[in-house]
């Protein structure tokens, strides 16, 4: 056989809600760690899910 490659794409759509709830998860856990500047990487994390979970979705639904 010659070199073949087979090369698979995963299209992961990932609604923005969903993204920002793991993003504010992830900066709850930071807080719970036990390193000096936890709160500040919590506060990062925060700020920017709710951005996600505020910003509305682009969607364009209009047939053209």
């Amino acid at each position: 056989m010659g070199n073949e490659t087979l090369i698979y794409q995963l299209h992961l759509s990932m609604d923005n809600k969903l993204l920002g709830v793991i993003i504010i998860g992830f900066g709850l856990l930071a807080l719970f760690s036990s390193q000096e500047y936890n709160w500040v990487v919590s506060a990062i994390a925060v700020g920017i899910g709710s951005g996600f979970l505020i910003r509305k979705s682009e969607k364009n639904d209009i047939d053209t």
